[in-house]
């Protein structure tokens, strides 16, 4: 029987997507370290090669880069029970071109380059996770793509508050609007307008 580990919250999220047998997941969680940041403070920054991969246990991230403007683009968020990390740096070993940021006092579990891929040498069942977590955070790219290509910023707004509602209000509104790909001032339009029309339902 495991003693109770702070990764334990981990292990349903890791086994809905792989059978990690209980002696793969005693030696994986040897590996996971505690990582706290500050409000502020930078997980990975664009420039440097990633060297940690985290899951949420508490607070909130954001991944994003420069446009050719120096304006901020949201890339997304992470909160509690979620993975944050520069994803593409961490496999490929290149330079992050995303910055990954805390938006408040985040705990995380992290793992390194290193430990990931002495995962993959154990045990098929790593290499399965890995597979299953590369094919989600593709999916969730295109549908990023889709809604930021043939959403207008209304229906963006709306997909937002479907799909993440729990961010809003622990998201600043110019974060959200970064998010979505428009102004500040555009998207307080969008608001006052739903808000009118749902006075008026």
């Amino acid at each position: 029987m495991l003693t109770p580990h702070p990764s334990d919250a981990f292990l349903s999220y890791v086994r809905k997507l792989a059978p990690v047998p209980d002696e793969e997941w005693h030696f994986a969680r040897t590996l996971f370290r505690p990582r706290r940041l500050d409000r502020g403070e930078y997980l990975t920054r664009a420039g440097d090669v990633a060297m940690e991969f985290g899951w949420v246990l508490r607070g909130l991230i954001r991944k994003y880069y420069l446009d050719r403007n120096d304006s901020e683009v949201v890339r997304g968020f992470a909160s509690e029970g979620q993975l944050a990390g520069a994803y593409a740096s961490l496999l490929s070993r290149a330079p992050s071109i995303l910055n990954v940021q805390a938006l408040e006092k985040t705990a995380l579990l992290v793992m390194s380059h290193s430990d990931i891929t002495q995962l993959y040498g154990r045990h098929a069942c790593w290499q399965e996770l890995g597979r299953k977590v590369a094919e989600s955070l593709l999916l969730e790219r295109e549908e990023r793509e889709y809604q930021l290509l043939r959403l207008n910023a209304t229906d963006r707004y709306l997909a937002f508050r479907r799909d993440q509602g729990e961010l809003v209000g622990r998201v600043p509104q110019h974060q959200i609007a970064a998010y979505l790909g428009i102004t500040p001032v555009s998207l307080s339009r969008i608001i006052g307008r739903l808000k009118r029309r749902a006075e008026t339902d």
